[in-house]
């Protein structure tokens, strides 16, 4: 997990405990080491004895810590699948960010400018997470490197909150709906001003994004329903996005609970019962996964996409997003 801050590792062998490395994205980087993805660390396996792998982990973000072993061949093909996959976000991220910005600068809509700062928020914050940003972008900004996921996704979801307050006209439909979205922009977007700046803890910031995250589609939803029954198409697709994207969220929601109440089983029983529960895993994401396709292959249609085009082209873009998400 990329975002961790600092990971100690301790090999004991033949009856002495050695300090292999310190990894973490807040430990200096060697000038003579180059900055790799993610934490990772050569084991001096040069015997069969037994040996015991000592982790200390510190970290101010979510303590998440999976650890794999690899040969260092089966560890260049992960990297480079994985590599392979960011990239295509990145690169479909970055498309949607530059056609935003030509829309925005051509035809002077403030809906697309919200819309590339949702766009620049989202993607930093997934770069981030999977240390991409790190290691291909902003690897020498230290600050940037510990702090990039909360600071990037309070820009996304300020982004997030200007753009659906212009993409649906709110202020049409209900004022005071409008005025309170505004208010919880300006939130967002100071606290990411104030984290900046050291005035926020780096705890208090992610706490703020995960307490705003959701809100923009709570709020507005009354709104967008309001706005199809008025014949507003653009609202329809924003609610179909919507829609697919919350049925994807609670059924990995639901995969992932019934994972851990597997794991909270003896290990009799979760071996026992690990094929059922990791089949039902794989089939709840695949559903998930399915729907969100199913949307974006929608939107391909050509006759789907001129109407669009006709009515706000940013939409695609908004539905884009959600698939990205």
């Amino acid at each position: 997990y990329p975002s961790l801050d600092r990971i100690d590792l301790h090999w004991r062998s033949g009856g002495q405990l050695l300090h292999l490395a310190t990894l973490g994205d807040s430990v200096p980087r060697p000038a003579d080491r180059q900055r790799a993805r993610s934490h990772a660390w050569p084991l001096p396996l040069v015997d069969e004895t037994p040996k015991l792998l000592l982790v200390r982990v510190e970290t101010t973000g979510s303590m998440v810590v999976p650890l794999m072993f690899y040969t260092p061949e089966q560890h260049q093909a992960v990297e480079a699948k994985e590599q392979a996959l960011q990239g295509t976000l990145a690169g479909a991220t970055l498309c949607l960010l530059f056609y935003s910005l030509t829309q925005w600068a051509m035809l002077r809509s403030t809906a697309f400018g919200y819309y590339a700062l949702t766009l620049l928020g989202t993607g930093c914050f997934f770069a981030a997470l999977s240390g991409m940003g790190a290691q291909h972008v902003w690897g020498t900004h230290d600050w940037l490197t510990r702090n990039a996921p909360p600071l990037f996704i309070l820009i996304g979801i300020t982004g997030a909150f200007f753009f659906t307050l212009s993409a649906l006209d709110v202020d049409q439909v209900s004022p005071r709906i409008g005025q309170f979205v505004r208010l919880c922009g300006a939130i967002s977007g100071s606290a990411a001003v104030a984290f900046w700046f050291d005035l926020l803890s780096y705890q208090t910031a992610q706490a703020v994004g995960m307490a705003l995250g959701p809100v923009p589609l709570l709020l507005v939803l009354r709104v967008a329903v309001q706005r199809v029954k008025m014949g507003d198409r653009a609202a329809a697709y924003l609610l179909a996005g919507w829609g697919c994207y919350s049925v994807g969220v609670l059924l990995q929601l639901w995969a992932g609970w019934r994972t851990a109440r597997s794991i909270g089983t003896t290990q009799r029983k979760l071996f026992e019962k690990a094929p059922l529960w990791a089949w039902r895993c794989v089939t709840y994401a695949l559903i998930g996964m399915g729907l969100k396709v199913l949307m974006q292959t929608v939107v391909a249609v050509p006759h789907v996409a001129e109407m669009a085009l006709t009515i706000r082209n940013y939409v695609i873009g908004f539905i884009h997003l959600n698939m990205l998400a």
